[in-house]
């Protein structure tokens, strides 16, 4: 909640639908980032309104959106990274599902390793992401597919890390 009410004029539904005023005192005490924002996400003009990715790159939320905390890369990590790009399809697909089975505590780990990794924010891992983290000798091993000797330049999506990266032995029981 930014400030507790909304920036419309409601003493009639015809007023609110075409007037943004942040006039109350409960506006008073917000930032001027805040409501540039909010003013963006509002504007009547579909060519001056901000989109979704914009708006996640906006200097407010980037000031009060919580900062991931950096979780190194182990090295086994690295070597199940790199197995799981050259597995047969059936047993990738097989660690996914029982990868998107798994409950927050079993791969809070892998969670935040993820987190940590995604720095872009758009729910992948690239190859340079991963370069920029281990440099590119690391994670050009890690993104190679070992059956035809490729460099596999597709990302990592959140299930598939999460799939190559649990713990088997804990999680995989009879």
């Amino acid at each position: 909640v930014i400030s507790g009410s909304l920036p419309f004029n409601m003493s009639t539904p015809e007023a609110s639908r075409y007037k943004v005023a942040f006039s109350s005192t409960s506006w008073a005490e917000v930032s001027q980032k805040a409501v540039a924002l909010v003013m963006a996400l509002l504007s009547k003009s579909v060519r001056n309104r901000i989109d979704a990715p914009s708006a996640l790159q906006h200097d407010w939320l980037k000031e009060k959106a919580p900062q991931v905390p950096f979780t190194p890369l182990q090295p086994e990590i690295v070597s199940q990274l790199m197995n799981f790009r050259s597995t047969n399809r059936f047993k990738r697909a097989t660690l996914s599902v029982v990868a998107a089975m798994l409950s927050e505590k079993q791969i809070t780990l892998s969670r935040a390793l993820f987190m940590s990794l995604d720095v872009s924010g758009d729910g992948l891992i690239s190859i340079q992401e991963m370069k920029d983290m281990l440099g590119d000798n690391a994670a050009s091993a890690i993104f190679r597919d070992n059956s035809n000797n490729r460099l596999d330049d597709q990302d990592f999506s959140y299930l598939e890390f999460i799939a190559a990266t649990f713990d088997r032995k804990r999680c995989l029981t009879k």
